[in-house]
């Protein structure tokens, strides 16, 4: 299958999945970051000679500059991760979306196939085997009107006698012809 060009294909879920990606990442760096100005505190304080305090204001000076551009080069870095990992699970949604729409149209001859690196192969496996139970089922049903109208055809002799069977004969025609989609 070839790959598609449009990495944003179902904007909602991929923005959700960035925003939530994006919200645990800067609590967990927020978190690291307050571990490592306490563990700085306390390794000043109990290794030195001089005061923590005064050790951690000079040290932060030069040390969070370095946190906040490693921060901020992971965020962006876990932002287009989350974009392409949740390509793979809205590009493949889209996809099968797409074959549900025509299978209700009546296109039961369609095969659902996914990328390699897609998810929701299960579910494209079992679109295929739905779209081929609907193939058959829909050719055993035009097998069926063929046979109906040839003993349809076979009766109206008769019922050019009988009132009864002609209606019944007409009843079972406009059984035979398909509902509008």
């Amino acid at each position: 299958m070839m790959p598609r060009k449009n990495y944003l294909v179902n904007r909602s879920f991929q923005a959700n999945m960035v925003v939530t990606v994006m919200s645990f990442s800067l609590w967990l760096m927020l978190i690291f970051t307050a571990v490592a100005l306490c563990a700085i505190y306390f390794y000043k304080s109990y290794c030195s000679t001089d005061s923590g305090v005064t050790l951690l204001k000079t040290d932060a000076y030069y040390i969070l500059p370095g946190i906040v551009i490693f921060s901020l080069f992971l965020l962006g870095t876990l932002v287009l991760g989350a974009i392409l990992y949740s390509h793979r699970i809205a590009g493949a949604a889209f996809h099968i979306r797409a074959n549900l729409r025509k299978l209700r149209e009546g296109q039961y001859d369609l095969t659902t196939t996914l990328r390699t690196k897609d998810f929701l192969k299960d579910v494209a496996l079992e679109l295929n085997d739905l779209s081929e139970a609907l193939r058959r089922r829909e050719d055993h049903h035009l097998l069926l009107r063929e046979k109906v109208r040839g003993l349809l055809a076979a009766a109206q002799p008769l019922a050019a006698s009988d009132e009864a069977l002609r209606g019944k004969i007409s009843e079972v025609e406009q059984l035979l012809d398909p509902p509008p989609a």
